[in-house]
């Protein structure tokens, strides 16, 4: 199953904090500087839903959504997988500022070139990391 960026860092959230509403997952993303939309998160979250791999519950107007016994085991098998968690936050960051990018805006490429920079230094440091551990 192709597993976005999105979806992986709606789970980290709901890892950390135990539950979401799309507002403070959207809250959460700014803070990240990720950027997304409404439009964005509301399709990943009934999917995931649809998947089993979180649930919901009414409060008010408001969607609460936590992970399930499925989703548990699926982050479970994820979390098996050898993408380093410093790595995979650098990526996602990237990621989403790849695809808001602008190309005719002079801002939007900073931004884009902001964030190759970060991506790669922490590659460096995953780098120096393994070296180390090889000594």
């Amino acid at each position: 199953m192709k597993f976005p960026f999105i979806k992986m860092n709606i789970l980290q959230y709901m890892c950390s904090y135990g539950e979401l509403t799309g507002y403070s997952f959207m809250r959460y993303c700014r803070e990240k500087g990720i950027k997304v939309s409404s439009g964005t998160i509301y399709p990943h979250l009934k999917e995931l839903e649809e998947l089993g791999i979180i649930s919901f519950r009414q409060d008010g107007k408001r969607k609460v959504y936590t992970i399930t016994e499925k989703g548990q085991e699926f982050i479970e098998k994820l979390s098996t997988n050898d993408t380093p968690q410093m790595l995979y936050s650098s990526v996602t960051r990237f990621y989403n500022v790849l695809t808001m990018t602008i190309w005719n805006d002079i801002e939007s490429l900073k931004e884009l070139k902001k964030s190759v920079k970060i991506f790669e230094n922490t590659l460096d440091e995953y780098i120096d990391i393994i070296e180390n551990k090889e000594e």
